[in-house]
């Protein structure tokens, strides 16, 4: 099916995520590197694009093509992220199938072992008609099988192996919070040398090596006669109130833990980090002093009262003639340079944690040259004043 051009538009739950799960393996064939990643299958994939790209292919995942997404599988573990996605949903199987895998998943756990022949369950499965089922179940194990094999690369060994897939199991035999610890006790004895573990090898020996295709074809040729006739069918909408209402309120439910949930998950975890990382980590601007420029004074004119010939400012006037000799020029007193920004108040402003960093040399000498030139021009402009202003004689006692 995942070759085929047949449309999924119609097909169920557990048709897609089978599907999905062929992609995937077929990818892992001509991808060789995807299965060499490290912590494959166990480390988590970007949830937003995984997001994303669930909602663009669960319609129809036969239009997903996964060697065409750039973007998407320059992260192998969002591949993964993906399948898990499908495979994981709730309540794929049947109830009847759940309890063959249940049945054989307890077994062994109440003697804490974990050597399970799910082989056998499988085989139950198909003799069973649940064929969807069977090959779900066959195919994680193939894939566990394909990943096993490359584990001296990708670090996967027996244990980490167990506790990947081993919810997994749990999922497809619509196991409750008992089973699941069960089967985490009994990971714990899981070591590297075991290889036996999730009855992937049986001493020794690779137990599902080959493809579900391959395993068992009378199986499937029947499903893949049944897939063509997926776009067949006639889907059936709920009509009544309370079938309307089970059927958004469950929508409501996958929205909220598929797609809310993981996406508020990687603003709090990812995104405001990332935004507090970029604040603290900007560099300070550096902030340029020079002495103040020296304005230039010029001596303004005037038009007398009896001649229209300008008349300098400094010469005195009275009754519209010219007298005496000329005023002192008064002094232009200049402000003096403006003060710095405070310090602390430039602290202020910046966000919390923020450490500035410390001036260099040279901006110290700027800060100092400043200053002096400041300093030097304020005390030119007082002597310059001084010079200039008549000198008052002292009043003579009559």
């Amino acid at each position: 099916m995942a070759g085929s051009n047949v449309s999924l538009a119609k097909a169920t739950p557990l048709e897609k995520a089978n599907s999905m799960i062929e992609r995937v393996t077929s990818y892992a064939v001509v991808e060789p590197s995807f299965l060499n990643s490290e912590g494959i299958f166990r480390q988590s994939g970007e949830s937003t694009l995984i997001d994303t790209m669930y909602t663009k292919v669960y319609a129809d995942p036969a239009r997903l093509v996964i060697e065409n997404e750039k973007d998407f599988i320059r992260f192998p573990h969002n591949v993964t992220g993906l399948l898990k996605r499908f495979v994981m949903a709730d309540n794929l199987w049947s109830t009847e199938a759940a309890g063959i895998l249940s049945n054989e998943l307890n077994a062994k756990l109440n003697e804490n072992r974990f050597d399970f022949d799910l082989k056998s369950v499988i085989e139950k499965l198909i003799e069973k008609n649940h064929l969807e089922e069977a090959k779900m179940l066959h195919s994680v194990l193939h894939m566990a099988y394909l990943v096993s094999e490359k584990a001296d690369k990708n670090k996967m060994g027996p244990p980490n192996m167990f506790q990947s897939y081993a919810p997994w199991l749990v999922g497809m035999a619509r196991g409750d919070d008992g089973l699941f610890l069960k089967l985490t006790t009994a990971a714990k004895p899981v070591t590297t040398q075991n290889i036996d573990a999730l009855g992937i090898y049986k001493e020794g020996a690779a137990v599902y090596g080959q493809t579900f295709d391959q395993a068992y074809p009378p199986a499937a040729q029947k499903l893949e006669e049944d897939h063509a006739n997926i776009s067949k069918r006639v889907v059936k909408i709920p009509t009544t109130p309370m079938a309307m209402a089970t059927s958004w309120f469950k929508g409501a439910i996958d929205w909220v833990t598929k797609i809310a949930l993981p996406a508020v998950k990687d603003f709090f975890t990812e995104k405001i980090p990332s935004w507090f990382q970029q604040l603290t980590s900007a560099k300070e601007k550096s902030i340029s002093i020079s002495a103040p420029t020296p304005v230039k004074k010029t001596k303004p004119t005037w038009q007398s009262a009896d001649t229209t010939d300008p008349v300098p400012r400094n010469d005195k006037v009275v009754m519209g003639s010219q007298v005496r000799g000329p005023l002192p020029e008064e002094p232009t007193m200049m402000p003096p340079p403006p003060l710095l920004p405070p310090v602390a108040e430039a602290k202020d402003m910046r966000p919390a944690g923020f450490i500035p960093n410390k001036m260099s040399s040279d901006e110290h000498s700027a800060v100092a040259r400043a200053k002096i030139a400041g300093l030097k021009h304020f005390q030119e402009l007082i002597k310059k004043g001084q010079d200039v202003m008549p000198k008052r004689d002292k009043p003579t006692k009559k």
